[in-house]
């Protein structure tokens, strides 16, 4: 027997030596940015499956995020959030970024 099932748990946790972010037990391993140290910009996030790795960008540079229960917060700018969710079916994620104010939007 090479694994045992285990209930999908897409609760995020925090790496402490590499900071990236990524669910307790997902059917396809899931990563999220931790945050771009030093200005060095990473991917939002990778998903890999069967050997094959997709990452998907970010248009800015990420913060460290806060992290709750399923999202990660990345506060990119007064009055902008971006959001990640990693999906209830433990196969992915979604992104949305936040406006809070006109202003932010521009």
């Amino acid at each position: 027997m090479t694994g045992e099932w285990t209930d999908i748990d897409t609760s995020l946790e925090v790496d402490a030596e590499t900071g990236v972010v990524a669910p307790v037990a997902p059917v396809y391993a899931i990563e999220l940015n931790g945050g771009d140290p030093g200005g060095v910009a990473r991917p939002l996030g990778a998903i890999t499956r069967e050997g094959m790795r997709l990452e998907v960008g970010s248009p800015v540079r990420l913060p460290v995020p806060e992290v709750s229960d399923t999202q990660a917060v990345y506060r990119v700018a007064d009055g902008v959030r971006l959001i990640v969710t990693v999906n209830a079916d433990g196969t992915g994620f979604f992104p949305v970024f936040e406006l809070a104010t006109p202003e932010a939007a521009e």
